[in-house]
């Protein structure tokens, strides 16, 4: 990612939906709550170098960032149902696609680009996985977070092209 001397003053807008099978849910679970999202979202914004002025409440900005993240869960019904027949022994699996899109605006509020990344997170559950357990753990706390590199994937796309809209801004007329 390029570095920047002087960051620009960027107005961030972050929005967060949960889908199930595609469709909106009216509460969302405790493991894909809108502030995991955004947990996720700080962790990967402090080590960005060019969101270094980056405000969520910033009305004199040069430009506004407006995140929306999806996270949509896709399970089969008859897999959860014969999990919970089968007392937990028989597994079944979830899919979590994340989808992130970004569109950044000038102060006029003129749309320059849009941005999309996303990812999918394949979790299997059962009760004769127990013994593997500590794998998953350590995969957990030394391993990769894909929810913070999709956002990293985000903000690299975002980089590649900021430099030319803070030319263009500071050469356009006032």
């Amino acid at each position: 990612m390029p570095t920047y001397e002087n960051a620009p003053n960027i107005e961030i807008d972050f929005q967060h939906e949960i889908l199930a099978n595609g469709k909106p849910l009216g509460k969302p679970p405790t493991k894909v709550s809108k502030q995991e999202a955004r947990e996720a979202f700080d962790r990967v914004r402090a080590e960005t170098r060019f969101l270094q002025n980056s405000e969520f409440d910033m009305p004199d900005a040069d430009f506004r960032l407006s995140i929306e993240s999806k996270y949509d869960s896709h399970e089969k019904t008859w897999e959860v149902l014969l999990h919970i027949l089968t007392n937990t022994i028989y597994p079944y699996t979830s899919t979590t696609s994340i989808s992130l899109t970004a569109t950044l605006s000038n102060s006029d509020g003129k749309i320059l680009d849009t941005y999309i990344a996303s990812c999918d997170i394949k979790t299997l559950f059962g009760l004769l996985i127990v013994p593997a357990t500590p794998l998953a753990i350590a995969y957990h706390f030394f391993g990769s977070n894909p929810v913070d590199a999709t956002y990293r994937d985000l903000f690299i796309q975002i980089a590649e092209d900021l430099p030319y809209y803070v030319q263009s801004s500071q050469n356009s007329p006032m």
